[in-house]
């Protein structure tokens, strides 16, 4: 009995390992299970993450896409505006030029309407006769580099009169004297005799007057005897060497007799041109030709900038676009990117949960094999005990102990059969027990991922509401500056549109002035000619009236019927008389006191447009000076703050400023005044800073941007410009370009770039030590 005690305790042993063996087995399959479960959340994560790496390249790479269309657009519109100004600014200069030359033209134009030097009563008494031709001066037009020295050749001769015949002369000389109407010099082509002229060999003698002269070839007669062998040279002193041998003019003015006789000196200056003039109608259609080209250029350049201005209008549209696709595409790179981070976090835990069952499976297998070890050796010993007891029934067979034994076996079958199923119930409850823990703690895994997810879609939510409320701010933002540009551009347009209104009145208004100067010169040379043929007939009244004296007639009325008869007939033959010379003078008189009037008003409204001018030109004046006495003091106080020495701005022209230029008279610590030229690169570099911080503090603007303007400074020098630009940074950004350490250390934000194999260049962000 003590061995089949034993061998019940070595089953009751083998019985406790085969249980434990069951449950190792079973936490080997939870193991495996959940192993199978971590893998596959495994495999998902990463599926996710390629599929979310695939769409953060895709998305990366239309920002590439669009920052370099953005780029190419840039430059493009860069292009555009620069050719735009181009053109607008040669518009103006055409603008102007379109202006002087209309300007040039009207004044030619009005001196030679304002010509009415002709000679006076007797020459436009007998300018009207037939086979009179005019004076020398109206038939013959003289080149611009000669009119001076041809003037001066044909002298009083210019108003001489050209007709066809001598008949003709001696009946205008008969006509003339029977009026008093005075003198005049008559040309009769048919009995003049020009000089022969002998060919010109001189050195410095340019030709002679006559050949220099432009005219109808019928009147060369009469050009001849006017100027006869009169020859035209280049200097003064060229002409003295040929004294006695020619009558001649230099291209000054300067007539040398052949007798020796010399006539100079200084000339007055007349307004328009006289004698043979300059051959303004032609120099005047020359001025239309060229005035006509300039305002087709003109409308050329307005309808390239009315198309630029378009192009430019379309391109910055265009580039506001690809702004908000940037925008939108960052978002989703930023999402991106989050989303990364969660699943990099959510994959550590995994991987973390798989390894510590990887590091559980492999315990559990040396256990198990422990176990199977303890198992075979406790069969080994049952089996042992089992033989034995054998042995012992064998020689026990004829005694009732082995049916007692075999009764007392299958009663301990029965039990350990009851034992064995109620420790598979209690191994099934326990089962149970754990698969229930084990799905608790799944259930509060799964709750707390619930929770976490739901916490991770409210951030989300309250992000996409914020991000909304930005775009929709954004929107209104970018609606009013369009609103706004749309307004500055109206006015700008409205503006450009008045400037060019102001500029076409005054342009008008000189016009009107030189034409109103050319029609004042022309009537008060009528009035003069009419003043003086008034006085002629003043004088042959009180010298009738002395002939006559106080004598009384006789005549009946039939005999003074009579001789107002004759005298009728008399006037007949002598010719159409023009009886109305003085509604003529009355009306012209209307006319000039009509035009002074004009005159007068124009006169004002220029004094009023002058006085405007110099009103603005002392506005900027003292606009110029404030500015400059402001940003003086402030170049001072941070000059000797950021050098511990003095300075201050030194205006070339301080009586008139806008003649000269700006310079910077600067003093370091322990050196002498110097200019900016005279300084080392850093005293300039320094110098060029203190003025724009001056600047910035006189007018501040919304950002800097400064590519390494501490190149050239000491680490000191380093340290007191990073703290200027510290106090000015609440107010102002910032974007430097830097590689000196006190520059970077004070950044509020670094961003650093780099070189990547390929060539390219990497932007990222910089964490500085300490």
């Amino acid at each position: 009995f003590s061995l089949l005690k034993e061998v019940e305790e070595k089953k009751g042993q083998r019985s406790g390992i085969l249980h434990q063996q069951d449950m190792f087995i079973e936490k080997s399959r939870m193991r495996t299970s959940e192993l199978e479960r971590l893998t596959g959340l495994l495999r998902q994560l990463d599926e996710e993450y390629a599929a979310k790496q695939t769409q953060l390249t895709d998305s990366e790479k239309s920002i590439a896409d669009l920052q370099a269309e953005k780029k190419a657009l840039d430059r493009n519109l860069s292009d555009l505006e620069s050719t735009l100004f181009s053109h607008r600014s040669s518009l103006e200069r055409l603008r102007s030029e379109i202006r002087d030359t209309e300007q040039d033209a009207i004044r030619l134009e009005a001196a030679r309407d304002a010509r009415g030097e002709s000679g006076g009563k007797a020459i436009e008494a007998v300018r009207a006769m037939e086979g009179v031709h005019g004076t020398i001066s109206d038939l013959g037009k003289a080149p611009a580099e000669y009119t001076t020295a041809l003037n001066v050749a044909a002298g009083n001769k210019l108003q001489f009169v050209v007709c066809d015949t001598d008949q003709i002369a001696a009946d205008a000389i008969r006509y003339l004297k029977e009026e008093r109407l005075g003198r005049v010099t008559l040309l009769p082509l048919n009995k003049l005799k020009p000089p022969q002229l002998p060919p010109l060999k001189e050195q410095g003698v340019i030709d002679y007057a006559v050949n220099l002269l432009d005219y109808d070839p019928k009147y060369d007669r009469a050009f001849s005897v006017v100027l006869g062998g009169t020859v035209v040279v280049d200097t003064l002193e060229r002409a003295r060497k040929l004294i006695g041998k020619y009558r001649m003019v230099t291209l000054e003015g300067e007539l040398i007799e052949r007798s020796g006789a010399m006539t100079g000196g200084s000339m007055k200056k007349q307004a328009g041109p006289r004698g043979f003039g300059a051959a303004v109608d032609d120099e005047i259609l020359r001025i239309r030709s060229h005035l006509g080209e300039l305002q087709g250029e003109a409308a050329t350049l307005e309808a390239g900038v009315k198309r630029l201005t378009e192009e430019v209008d379309a391109k910055r549209g265009a580039r506001n676009e690809i702004d908000q696709k940037v925008a939108r595409f960052g978002m989703f790179t930023e999402e991106f990117s989050r989303r990364f981070d969660a699943i990099t976090v959510e994959k550590q835990t995994i991987e973390a949960a798989v390894a510590r069952q990887q590091e559980e499976t492999k315990s559990s297998a040396s256990e198990l094999a422990a176990l199977e070890a303890e198992l075979d050796k406790a069969t080994e010993q049952i089996n042992g005990l089992n033989k034995e007891i054998e042995a012992i029934k064998k020689r026990l067979d004829d005694t009732n102990i082995p049916a007692l034994t075999e009764q007392m076996e299958k009663k301990r079958r029965e039990i350990e059969e009851f034992e064995r199923r109620l420790r598979n119930k209690d191994g099934d409850i326990n089962d149970a027990q754990r698969e229930r823990q084990h799905f608790s703690a799944r259930l509060g895994e799964l709750a707390e991922e619930r929770k976490r997810l739901d916490d991770a879609n409210q951030r989300i939510d309250s992000e996409i509401a914020g991000a909304n409320g930005q775009i929709a701010t954004h929107k209104t933002q970018i609606a009013a500056l369009e609103e706004k540009q749309k307004e500055f551009s109206g006015e700008l347009d409205e503006l450009r549109t008045k400037r060019g209104e102001v500029s076409k009145q005054i342009q008008d208004s000189e016009l009107k002035i030189l034409k109103l100067d050319a029609e004042k010169d022309r009537i008060a040379a009528q009035q003069v000619a009419i003043g003086e043929r008034a006085k002629t007939l003043g004088i042959e009244i009180d010298m009738l009236k002395q002939q006559v004296g106080e004598m009384d007639t006789n005549l009946t009325l039939s005999e003074i019927e009579g001789k107002i008869a004759e005298a009728d007939g008399a006037l007949r033959k002598i010719g159409a008389v023009n009886m109305l010379a003085i509604e003529e003078y009355d009306k012209v008189q209307r006319q000039v006191t009509e035009r002074t009037e004009k005159k007068e008003i124009l006169s004002t409204e220029r004094e009023t447009l002058i006085q405007r001018i110099e009103q603005f030109e002392k506005m900027k004046y003292e606009a110029f000076t404030t500015a400059f006495r402001a940003i003086d003091t402030n170049f001072r106080e941070i000059f000797a703050r950021l050098t511990s020495g003095s300075g201050n701005l030194v205006l070339e022209n301080e009586e008139d400023p806008f003649t000269g230029g700006m310079t910077f008279a600067v003093k370091p610590r322990d050196k002498k005044v110097h200019l900016l030229n005279s300084l080392s690169g850093g005293e300039k570099s320094l110098t060029t800073l203190a003025f724009i911080f001056s600047i910035q503090r006189f007018i501040p603007a919304p950002f800097y941007a400064f590519d390494e303007v501490d190149m050239s400074l000491d680490g000191a020098n380093v340290e007191r410009i990073s703290s200027m630009v510290e106090e000015l940074a609440p107010n102002t950004q910032f974007i430097i370009i830097s590689l000196r350490k006190p520059m970077i250390e004070a950044a509020e934000r670094i961003m650093g770039v780099t070189l990547r194999p390929d060539k390219s260049t990497l932007v990222t962000g910089v964490k500085a030590n300490g």
